[in-house]
């Protein structure tokens, strides 16, 4: 009895050590901070955000594979999304200054852009400052303040957000 009473209690306190970290419990690596500045069409600064940046999950909506320019060049070849969100993308190397500008779906109009200065590795930014609720843009990155060759390892675009 005293057997099987010892096995029991040392069953339990195995099975105890065994269990899994609740998933609110676990912390996600976090690679840098950035800084993200929005600007209008107007070219006026309207916010400046701080954010952390973990590397992104595979939660992907369209993913942006390797690219590289030296003036600019269409996200999708211009194409257009619709209800546009959380953007992600990693730098190769530090940038003087890369920007993201927003058209509206018929390329022509310019909405704004998030601008990144002396950034590297992953920048994250959220389209939801400057879109209208249910409208579809483009997105053209740019390499300004003569920043040379920028390369982009990979990245991606959240749309179809709330």
């Amino acid at each position: 009895m005293k057997k099987i009473l010892a096995f029991l209690l040392l069953s339990i306190l195995c099975l105890s050590s065994l269990t899994s970290i609740p998933a609110s419990a676990k912390s996600s690596k976090v690679n840098s901070v950035t800084r993200v500045e929005y600007y209008n069409a107007k070219n006026k600064l309207i916010a400046v955000r701080t954010s952390k940046v973990a590397t992104p999950t595979k939660k992907l909506k369209y993913q942006i594979g390797k690219t590289y320019f030296n003036n600019y060049i269409w996200i999708k070849k211009g194409s257009a999304f619709k209800k546009p969100g959380k953007m992600k993308l990693q730098l190769n190397k530090k940038t003087k200054q890369f920007e993201v500008r927003m058209y509206a779906s018929n390329n022509k109009t310019y909405i704004g852009k998030a601008v990144f200065k002396n950034a590297s590795g992953w920048v994250s930014f959220d389209w939801k400052l400057l879109r209208k609720k249910d409208a579809s843009y483009s997105f053209k990155l740019v390499s300004a303040a003569n920043s040379g060759r920028i390369i982009i390892n990979k990245g991606f675009l959240e749309y179809n957000v709330r």
